[in-house]
C-alpha cells in the first residue's frame, strides 16, 4: 500500500510536467519522499525526531511555490514563504512534542529517543512551549515580508497566539489527559484560521 500511494505521488507530480512544462515536481518526489519515510526511523537515533517530522510538513508551503511558480522561491517577495515554513516546522515540532508525552514510559523502556524521553514531562513541556514561541514570532516575522498580508493576517496571528497559550493552559492543568483537545482540536483551529486569513488576505489585496 506505501508503495502503491508513493508511486501515485510520484505519477501525479509527473503531471505537472506534462501539462505545464514543470519538471521540478517530479525532480524533488523522490526526495521528498525519502525525507517524510525517514522520519519515521529518527526516533531510533535521536531525540530531535519532532523537528524532523516538523520539516516534512514544512516542506508543504515550498513544495506548492516550486508547483506553482519554480523560480518564486529566490526572489525577494518569495523569501517571506521561507519563514511560513519554519512556522510550520517550529508549530508541528512542539505539537507533537506533547503529543509524545502518552509515550515517554514505552520509549524510554524501548530505548526510542524523544524530547519527553530525554527531558521529562516537565522539560518537554517547556520545550514545547519554547518551540510554539519562536513559531509566533515566526509567522510575525512573515506577515511583515510579504506586503500582500494586512489587518486580516494579524489579527489572525493574534488568535493563533491565543489558541496555542490555551493549548499549553490545558496542557498545565491536565497533563496527558489534556492530549486529545489540545492535539487535535486546537491545532486543527490554527490550521484553519490562519490559513482562511491568508487566502482572504491576497484576494483583497
Amino acid at each position: 500500500m506505501a508503495l502503491a500511494c508513493a508511486a501515485g505521488f510520484v505519477g501525479v507530480c509527473g503531471l505537472f510536467r506534462v501539462l505545464f512544462a514543470n519538471p521540478w515536481p517530479l525532480i524533488l518526489s523522490v526526495p521528498v519522499l525519502a525525507w517524510i519515510a525517514f522520519y519515521s526511523f529518527t526516533k531510533r537515533f535521536t531525540w530531535l525526531c519532532h523537528v524532523f517530522l516538523g520539516g516534512a510538513l514544512a516542506a508543504s508551503p515550498l513544495a506548492a511555490a516550486v508547483a506553482v511558480e519554480p523560480g518564486y522561491l529566490l526572489s525577494v517577495p518569495g523569501r517571506a514563504l521561507w519563514w511560513l515554513a519554519l512556522m510550520v516546522m517550529l508549530w508541528v515540532a512542539g505539537f507533537d512534542v506533547a503529543y509524545a508525552l502518552q509515550d515517554l514510559e514505552f520509549d524510554r523502556k524501548t530505548g526510542l529517543k524523544s524530547v519527553p524521553a530525554r527531558l521529562g514531562v516537565r522539560g518537554a513541556l517547556w520545550a514545547s512551549r519554547l518551540l510554539h514561541a519562536l513559531a509566533l514570532f515566526t509567522l510575525v516575522a512573515f506577515s511583515a515580508m510579504d506586503p500582500r498580508l494586512g489587518v486580516i493576517t494579524q489579527a489572525a496571528i493574534v488568535m493563533v497566539g491565543g489558541v496555542l497559550g490555551f493549548e499549553h493552559w490545558v496542557l498545565h492543568l491536565r497533563g496527558v489527559a489534556g492530549l486529545p483537545l489540545a492535539f487535535f482540536t486546537l491545532n486543527g483551529v490554527v490550521s484553519v484560521v490562519l490559513g482562511s486569513a491568508l487566502v482572504v488576505d491576497v484576494a483583497l489585496g
